[in-house]
């Protein structure tokens, strides 16, 4: 069962401090998929400082990148 990180304090604080800082990030966040959303989570959850963080969401281009290679993954097992 994925969780649906709807509210800040589910998420790692330096993740929701980005989060908040981005409204652009915030928003691509908000609209991944339950399982994108937990992926990224446990992703910047391992990471020790918001710089990482936030390199991490410039490198994905606001989590679009993963979402964009589980709905090729998911479709390409069809």
């Amino acid at each position: 069962m994925h969780t649906r990180y709807s509210r800040g304090d589910d998420l790692p604080p330096l993740m929701r401090d980005s989060l908040l800082a981005d409204e652009t990030a915030a928003a691509a966040f908000s609209a991944l998929s339950d399982s994108a959303q937990q992926t990224v989570t446990g992703a910047c959850a391992g990471m020790s400082s918001r710089s990482q963080i936030d390199e991490y969401i410039a490198l994905t281009d606001n989590f679009l990148f993963s979402d964009i290679l589980a709905g090729e993954q998911n479709t390409s097992l069809l």
